[in-house]
């Protein structure tokens, strides 16, 4: 009996141990997750993805008809994203790169201060607005990036004050240019209507991993998703993209 006991004994204990074990592995699981989402997502790269999104709905009923061979040829070139992808994605992240690498991580502090949010979207709005100034693309994208630079320069102005989202703002933004992109080109943004309801789940699921990262407060995920939604919005609109 005493050994059955005992027995009892060490199994019961082992119980709470192997449910921390299996929480630990969850949470960890769950912070790669989030992690990946936020990767996926980052704002850097929401100017580019907002470019894909109007050459695919752009390029599906923009077409030249040939009258001698009663033909109609698609015009996809994909030449006009090579400078877009080259200096609005690849330029800001290796710039931007460069300076977390050399400048933040010999820090003793890994956390992200105000000056370096504040370092990193000036950055951006140099290179951005370097790059439009001189290069030549079509007027539907320069559009498009420049409501980005003037959205990007109203983070940073609200960054001088308050912490907000810089995650939010950018999926907000993507989700304002398809909204404005359903209202401009109806009843032709067919690719747009499509692909609108996959990133209002991951715009969902961005905010959820910056909450579960402890980021930010569902406060400044909110203000973040309002500022990129209706700064795109609302600059598109008026410059009449």
């Amino acid at each position: 009996m005493p050994a059955e006991r005992l027995q009892n004994i060490v199994s019961n204990s082992d119980c709470p141990l192997e449910g921390s074990v299996k929480n630990s592995n969850m949470e960890r699981l769950l912070k790669i997750l989030a992690w990946t989402i936020s990767v996926i997502f980052h704002p850097i790269g929401m100017t580019f993805i907002g470019c894909l999104l109007i050459y695919l709905n752009y390029y599906q009923f923009v077409f030249i008809d040939i009258v001698q061979s009663n033909r109609i040829l698609f015009i996809r070139n994909t030449a006009v994203l090579q400078p877009i992808f080259f200096l609005f994605y690849v330029l800001p992240i290796v710039v931007c790169g460069f300076y977390w690498l050399f400048f933040m991580r010999p820090r003793e502090s890994k956390t992200e201060t105000i000056n370096d949010r504040l370092i990193t979207l000036s950055l951006v709005v140099l290179i951005y607005s370097i790059c439009f100034f001189n290069t030549t693309i079509l007027p539907i994208y320069s559009t498009f990036i420049l409501s980005c630079i003037i959205v990007i320069m109203l983070t940073c102005i609200i960054t001088l004050f308050w912490k907000i989202s810089m995650h939010c703002v950018g999926i907000g933004g993507l989700l304002g240019l398809q909204v404005y992109m359903l209202y401009l080109w109806h009843p032709y943004a067919g690719i747009v209507m499509n692909i609108l309801p996959f990133f209002v789940i991951s715009a969902g699921l961005v905010g959820t991993a910056r909450l579960y990262l402890q980021a930010h407060s569902q406060k400044q995920i909110y203000v973040g998703y309002l500022v990129g939604f209706i700064g795109i919005f609302t600059c598109l609109l008026l410059f009449k993209a």
